[in-house]
């Protein structure tokens, strides 16, 4: 009997120590300190802001510098020319000419013309009308074309098909073009495109891009001639669980999709119901390396804002031992023993 007078008295002193110290146990973070850690983004994932995305119908293409273009001309505008005559003739002829480098072409009779960043129906009608009526008296039928693009090169490696240097035409500067001429992401998917290039100054700036669903950069942006692309390879995404929870460890979470304290606590089995956990930690690391952490509550009463936490990959959730906790477990443990004590007993 007196095993017992002491292990009661034992109880007792453990539970008048929770008590006092147990009003610890529920210090939860303000509004405030949770509003601000919510918007923090972990340093790994920093993205550039005030990205343009230019994605969509790209219009009518418009003629640069380099390209190659071919008109259908009246057969006689060389003869016109030559002969000084005003005249037309059914009979068309094909003309080539370069676009210069000041971005003009040279036409009979007209000499220079300036087409640069003009499309062909623009081109056409500029020179039909140079042309009528003041070198010919019917208006002419004039098509043009263009048979050679000037492409511009970018190189792209990383998480790609076929990695290297790709050529694109004028109209195909684009990010997305880049990648699709690459072969496109490759199966295993990828988490963030970066885009290096050189000012004016020849100083290297650059733009980081998320990707969404593993193979679609966040934004369709515009390339220049030289630009570096990497595609960086998709690392799998994950958060860690530790403390008083039934299965800790490390888990997987999918890019996009919203995860929350209470989601991460049943990835790890739940918390320990013995010890009856109050309080939770999450902790984030900034972009200044600093491990930045909050502590919420899990009890009816403030559960909402656990669940309003969305995690990032890199957060560590931790159920932490505190006095009420380890008394809780103490007197199971207590209790166990007592219960074999009395097996096999008879008072």
């Amino acid at each position: 009997m007196n095993f017992y007078k002491q292990l009661l008295a034992l109880v007792w002193t453990v539970i008048l120590t929770c008590l006092m110290a147990g009003c610890q146990d529920h210090k939860i973070s303000s509004s405030t300190e949770i509003n601000d850690f919510s918007k923090m983004e972990p340093g790994w994932s920093k993205v550039s802001e005030d990205v343009k995305d230019i994605s969509g119908s790209p219009g009518p293409y418009r003629v640069i510098a380099g390209d190659v273009l071919e008109f259908t001309l009246p057969f006689m505008v060389e003869r016109v020319e030559m002969a000084e005559e005003k005249n037309s003739f059914e009979k068309q002829k094909a003309y080539h000419c370069r676009v210069s480098s000041d971005g003009t072409i040279s036409m009979p009779l007209l000499g220079q013309v300036f087409v640069e960043d003009l499309n062909l129906p623009d081109i056409e009608a500029l020179l039909i009308k140079a042309y009528h009526p003041k070198y010919l008296v019917d208006r002419p039928a004039i098509v043009g074309k263009v048979i050679e693009y000037q492409k511009q090169s970018v190189t792209i490696l990383g998480a790609v098909k076929e990695p290297g240097i790709v050529m694109l035409q004028h109209d195909e500067m684009t990010l997305y073009s880049a990648v699709m001429k690459a072969g496109g992401i490759t199966d295993k998917g990828a988490m963030t495109i970066e885009v290096t290039r050189k000012d004016k100054e020849n100083k290297s700036e650059s733009v980081l891009l998320p990707i969404r669903h593993k193979n679609v950069p966040m934004a369709n942006i515009q390339l220049r001639h030289g630009d570096h692309i990497e595609v960086k390879p998709f690392i799998q995404q994950s958060i860690t669980v530790t403390g008083l929870v039934n299965r800790p460890g490390v888990f997987p979470i999918e890019p996009g999709m919203k995860t929350s304290v209470i989601d991460a606590l049943a990835y790890a089995g739940g918390l320990n119901t013995v010890a009856d956990p109050q309080v939770v930690r999450v902790m984030r690391q900034n972009e200044n390396g600093e491990l930045i952490n909050i502590k919420l509550g899990v009890k009816e009463k403030e559960i909402a804002k656990a669940a309003s936490i969305q995690l990032r990959s890199g957060d560590i959730i931790t159920v932490d031992q505190t006095v009420r906790t380890r008394t809780r477990l103490f007197l199971s443990e207590i209790l166990k023993i007592g219960t074999g004590i009395n097996v096999g007993k008879s008072y």
